[in-house]
């Protein structure tokens, strides 16, 4: 009998735990390339870093870009 209670424990476990990595599955949105190109056009904050800051803000937009779906509602979402 506990040995039951083991093993559906351990599939109900399993089963959240495939619910919740399923749900976080990256999925690229816009080549990093890409990235600074419209961050040099279009973000004058970005635009007034030093060469030194640039890389780093760089990669914190590409991770965020990478883990955030952005849906648009009655709208077409661009990359700009």
């Amino acid at each position: 009998m506990p040995l039951i209670i083991f093993i559906i424990s351990l599939l109900i476990i399993t089963g959240f735990f495939f619910l919740f990595f399923k749900r976080k599955k990256l999925i690229p949105q816009l080549q990093p390339e890409k990235v600074k190109e419209l961050l040099g056009g279009y973000i004058s904050f970005y635009q007034k870093l030093n060469e030194d800051e640039k890389p780093r803000f760089e990669e914190g937009v590409k991770a965020f870009l990478l883990s955030v779906r952005i849906t648009g509602i009655k709208t077409r979402v661009e990359d700009i």
